[in-house]
């Protein structure tokens, strides 16, 4: 997993060194649709957990709210989230939009077929029905049409991220059963949301 490797690597070298032998590092490949299957990940010491769910890992779900909830529901209270959220702007679409290399990136599924790239057939759009938070905005990467084994396919869907606003993801997180510690960032103009929250106690 190299790049599993490098993101542990990448931390320690950034922590000072008189604390690396208090810090336990997890790091987990898993389908982030079933998270039940990292239980004992979060239980294989006692001592408190910080669970970090950075770059696309939630814009990139079909339903980010039931992420957050499944991972709520594994955390202690002692645990803490550090969650980062890309913000909307409308400048992401028109980049990738006039980006020949952006476009192909998400062509890579139908390369693997041997379809080949037209950048005409590449199309970027905006929805705001497809997030389970509120306000959201999807970016939605598509292509025209391909013919496989003689069967004509139209408007394949290769990506889909969402972007949020500040104010309602927040709110998302307190309206399940997160407690928010700090945010920083909130700049729609490129800077993602990072903040950090902890399970809420139940009474």
């Amino acid at each position: 997993m190299p790049l599993l490797t490098r993101a542990i690597r990448c931390v320690l070298d950034e922590i000072p060194e008189a604390t690396r032998d208090r810090l336990y590092i997890k790091a987990v490949a898993a389908d982030f649709n079933h998270a039940k299957t990292v239980d004992m990940v979060f239980r294989q010491r006692s001592s408190p957990n910080v669970v970090a769910v950075l770059g696309n890992s939630l814009a990139c779900q079909d339903d980010e709210l039931a992420l957050l909830r499944l991972i709520g529901d594994r955390m202690t209270p002692d645990d803490l989230l550090v969650l980062e959220a890309p913000l909307w702007s409308d400048g992401d679409v028109r980049a990738l939009s006039d980006s020949s290399a952006g476009s192909a990136f998400y062509f890579g599924p139908l390369a693997s077929l041997g379809v080949p790239f037209e950048s005409a057939k590449m199309s970027v759009s905006t929805t705001r029905h497809l997030s389970s938070i509120p306000g959201t905005v999807s970016t939605v990467v598509s292509y025209a049409e391909v013919e496989l084994e003689g069967h004509l396919y139209r408007d394949i869907p290769l990506a889909v991220t969402h972007s949020y606003t500040e104010s309602d993801l927040l709110r998302a997180l307190e309206s399940i059963c997160f407690e928010i510690f700090a945010s920083r960032g909130g700049n729609p103009s490129g800077e993602p949301l990072v903040c950090v929250a902890r399970r809420r106690i139940r009474h």
